[in-house]
């Protein structure tokens, strides 16, 4: 046992001590040691697909919930939630996925799906279902041109099933119900009808909700403003 003894103190026991500090260096390393090794996992594992929640959300073997970065489906009671879904489930459900896993929000993963080495981001853009919602230049480049691409084939929500300048069920109902895309009502619900400045170039996109009404009365129930384009004028309901 090694001592050493100074004048007017108490022997201190160096051994001892030394054995201490190794232990308090020792944790903090297998602390991180253990935080590198699941944040690894996390960025690069490969797991069982075992259902779909939605057009761009399925459930893992482990019950973790993971969300595709870069792409957004309809929600399910809007036109092509439920194609979107079905399609997904053809495609991942009870095959292994790799996970490149970039962020964590409201308990879901965010991240770029792998399916044989293919992006399936990129793959499912292509069937005209899913959106493109925007992602870093790398990975952009893969998304992009198989939105262009669904979208100009009008395939999917881009058809007229979803997209729509004129009403297919009832052509008496000529009030267009847009959500967000005028620069006068920025990210309300507007309703245009004709009479109002470029109601002709409005398109109804039942995808993300919008909606066909008969009367002013009906939108504005449904929570819609009219547009500013169309202040001074009244919709004359069709006979």
């Amino acid at each position: 046992m090694l001592y050493l003894v100074m004048a007017g103190r108490k022997k201190i026991n160096w051994k001892k001590k030394i054995g201490w500090l190794g232990y308090m260096l020792l944790i903090p390393s297998l602390i991180a040691n253990l935080f590198l090794f699941d944040n690894q996992k996390d960025q690069k594992s490969t797991y069982l697909v075992r259902g779909v929640i939605d057009g761009d959300t399925f459930v893992t073997e482990d019950y973790s919930i993971v969300r595709f970065l870069g792409v957004s489906a309809p929600e399910l009671d809007y036109c092509g939630g439920v194609e979107a879904k079905e399609y997904l489930e053809s495609e991942l459900v009870g095959k292994r996925v790799t996970l490149e896993v970039l962020k964590r929000e409201n308990g879901r993963q965010l991240a770029y799906v792998y399916l044989n080495g293919e992006m399936v981001n990129a793959m499912i853009l292509k069937s005209g279902w899913f959106d493109y919602t925007g992602a870093e230049k790398k990975y952009g480049d893969l998304l992009k041109p198989n939105y262009y691409e669904a979208k100009e084939a009008k395939r999917g929500i881009f058809g007229p099933k979803c997209t729509q300048m004129e009403n297919p069920d009832n052509p008496k109902c000529l009030i267009k119900g847009n959500i967000g895309q005028s620069s006068n009502n920025s990210g309300g619900k507007i309703y245009h009808f004709p009479g109002c400045w470029r109601y002709d170039d409005v398109i109804v996109e039942k995808d993300r909700g919008e909606e066909w009404f008969c009367s002013e009365k009906e939108a504005e129930q449904a929570g819609y403003v009219k547009s500013k384009n169309c202040y001074g004028k009244t919709f004359k309901v069709q006979p």
